[in-house]
């Protein structure tokens, strides 16, 4: 794409915590996008390690870099910060550990002046571990080719997870984003706002290349990392907020809702210790009210349907089924 002063300005905000082995790769895939007019907005939510300086040095060489400090207050809290810093007239996120395609923003921007959405849409990433490098597409003709799905098409997909929920795989428009705040103090922002998102903006512009964006994958992550009562307690809230609005809004997407809501909650119970019973006995109560409706399902994923059946033999078989998935995920 031809540089132009009269394209509009697309931020992208990277909430930054600890991350010095990886910041510079992410950094550099975004300065080198070949769309033209990007601010990028780098959050830097109380590092401990180089990135504030990793920050500061981005943002002194270059005008279209700015820089945010700020004391640590998790992931949504950073990502509001940088929607606050932000001047474009559409936004992006980009987690500090990936890195994305040349031609990622362009093809979403592309996407949303051909349909006149307010978002456009990736279904996923290509993962990779550490040692991994990923080949990405630079085709930017066949990056932009998409599909225009309605608001409930896209919000079925988000749920039995055909498409991520992840901020990270969209472009929005600025006036979309000022409306959906991500929930601070809480994991699993994702799962809060991608309904949200769908909702608020209606059809949405949905790329077929899976191939533009990197996900860095780490056994410390949210989804891999060890259990801690705020998970437990985030994926309570959170799932019940979705059985609120998405009732409200989808009655129809009610096994759909179901679905989603086990997956988070399995997630969370395959990681508390065999020793905390009363988190388990929590949890193993949330997950009944899911299984049978999962079970039905037969949009249901494999994964959740079999995780579903063997949480009907009891407990004791559930935990074994979990205890063999988090090995298998811990051995990737």
């Amino acid at each position: 794409m031809a540089a132009s002063t009269k394209l509009p300005l697309i931020s992208v905000v990277v909430p930054i915590y600890n991350v010095e082995r990886y910041l510079e790769e992410c950094v550099e895939s975004i300065l080198a996008q070949t769309y033209p007019n990007i601010e990028l907005v780098l959050v830097d939510d109380g590092s401990t390690d180089n990135c504030p300086a990793i920050c500061d040095r981005y943002a002194a060489a270059c005008d279209r870099v700015k820089c945010v400090h700020r004391e640590n207050g998790g992931l949504s809290a950073a990502r509001n910060t940088g929607v606050k810093a932000c001047e474009g007239d559409y936004v992006g996120f980009i987690d500090s550990d990936d890195y994305i395609s040349p031609v990622f923003f362009e093809a979403l921007y592309r996407a949303i002046k051909q349909t006149g959405t307010e978002m456009a849409a990736m279904r996923h990433g290509v993962d990779f571990f550490d040692g991994e490098e990923p080949e990405l597409g630079r085709d930017v003709e066949a990056a932009s080719e998409y599909e225009l799905l309605s608001e409930e098409q896209y919000q079925e997909e988000v749920l039995y997870q055909k498409s991520w929920a992840g901020a990270v795989w969209r472009l929005y428009t600025r006036n979309l984003v000022e409306k959906v705040y991500f929930p601070e103090g809480l994991y699993y922002e994702d799962d809060e706002t991608a309904y949200r998102f769908a909702h608020e903006c209606g059809k949405v512009a949905v790329l077929k290349a899976t191939d533009l964006y990197a996900y860095r994958q780490r056994p410390t992550s949210i989804m891999r990392g060890t259990f801690n009562p705020k998970k437990m307690a985030s994926c309570l809230e959170i799932t019940r907020r979705m059985r609120i609005k998405m009732t409200e809004w989808y009655p129809q997407l009610s096994d759909a809702t179901c679905s989603r809501c086990f997956a988070i909650c399995r997630v969370v119970f395959s990681q508390i210790p065999k020793e905390d019973k009363a988190a388990q006995a929590t949890m193993w109560k949330e997950l009944q009210k899911y299984s049978a409706t999962v079970i039905r399902d037969p949009k249901a994923r494999k994964k959740e349907k079999l995780a579903a059946s063997i949480s009907r033999m009891g407990r004791v078989p559930f935990c074994v089924f979990c205890d063999a998935y988090r090995r298998l995920l811990h051995a990737q």
